[in-house]
């Protein structure tokens, strides 16, 4: 049976190379990547790439970005969860280079989500107030377009590009040298299936650890873990038809909304506290009254923050009394 040896190439990632399997190859013999894990990788980098275009295409359109993080996120939970089927270091190097390219969006993920939702908060300013603030607003969209410019030099980079490239290789040469399977291993799907009832188990007992105050930590962590399951779920729906899946899913998805509505809360706040410091580093016409503005934007902003969080802490009160297990 052919098998597959690792060797390290320039962009750090391991290149698979096939070799006649000997008995002292038997012995160190690599772990082989599952056709559907890299037909998934492959569909998620593919669906980063073309909302790549969207992100080079429009300036005011702030959806590309964002679907482009998602992408490479789902990628790097899948990496990190099964990573033991993964040969060598190969998920480290993944999720460095993955990791890498999601934090070079970061500032201006952060910025699209305070410039949407200060719309919104502005609403309920009154004209003065609003006037007021137009300067502060103005450089901010300012330092959005700067920052837009800066990511789409790096996306137009050649060490980006070659970057993303190497992986996607990687990939589909894990996917053409695997194995043919008309459909997944019945050991894959049970490995699946217990990777998912981990994530749940996980999730079960935070919120039946739960007791207020919570801290917005914990809220973090518990978003974090439903996410790996829903991702989970979503990539490989053939692991989760016999699972009480149905039970969780909706909850499951209302609390994550709930709970990025309050890391949004937390981005917002923090565009506030610098809008605060730039106007008492400086000399500012109205000054005072232009910081009222922006404390009566800061106590809307944490109104929403508490409605949020208790309507997530509800959600959690439902999940304590979900089954022991997401079998059916």
């Amino acid at each position: 049976m052919p098998m597959h040896e690792t060797v390290t190439t320039g962009s750090g990632l391991p290149r698979i190379k096939r070799q006649s399997e000997t008995m002292k190859n038997k012995q160190k013999r690599a772990v082989q990547l599952p056709p559907l894990l890299a037909k998934q990788s492959l569909i998620l980098l593919a669906t980063a790439q073309a909302q790549q275009a969207n992100i080079f295409r429009s300036s005011t359109r702030v959806e590309g970005l964002h679907d482009y993080r998602v992408a490479l996120r789902k990628l790097r939970s899948l990496v990190t969860q099964m990573k033991k089927l993964f040969p060598d270091d190969c998920a480290q190097r993944l999720n460095q280079q993955l990791g890498l390219m999601a934090r070079k969006t970061n500032t201006l993920r952060d910025i699209d989500v305070y410039q949407q939702q200060w719309q919104h908060y502005q609403k309920n300013l009154t004209r003065k107030q609003r006037q007021l603030l137009a300067k502060l607003t103005l450089k901010e969209k300012q330092h959005q377009q700067r920052e837009r410019a800066r990511v789409i030099a790096w996306l137009s980079s050649k060490n980006y590009q070659r970057t993303f490239a190497s992986i996607q290789h990687w990939f589909a040469l894990a996917e053409q040298e695997a194995i043919a399977e008309a459909a997944p291993s019945p050991s894959l799907i049970s490995w699946l299936q217990k990777q998912m009832n981990k994530r749940y188990q996980v999730i079960r007992a935070a919120a039946q650890a739960l007791h207020e105050p919570v801290a917005d930590e914990q809220l973090h962590a518990l978003r974090i873990q439903g996410k790996k399951l829903r991702y989970l779920v979503e990539l490989f729906p053939q692991a989760s038809e016999k699972t009480d899946w149905e039970l969780l899913h909706k909850p499951l998805k209302k609390l994550q909304s709930h709970l990025g509505n309050v890391n949004d809360c937390a981005v917002q706040l923090q565009g506030i506290r610098r809008k605060q410091a730039r106007l008492m580093q400086q000399q500012y016409p109205h000054q005072a009254a232009t910081l009222n503005a922006l404390l009566e934007v800061k106590k809307q902003i944490k109104q929403q923050a508490r409605t949020e969080k208790a309507a997530a802490l509800k959600l959690l009160t439902a999940l304590q009394h979900l089954p022991p297990s997401i079998h059916a």
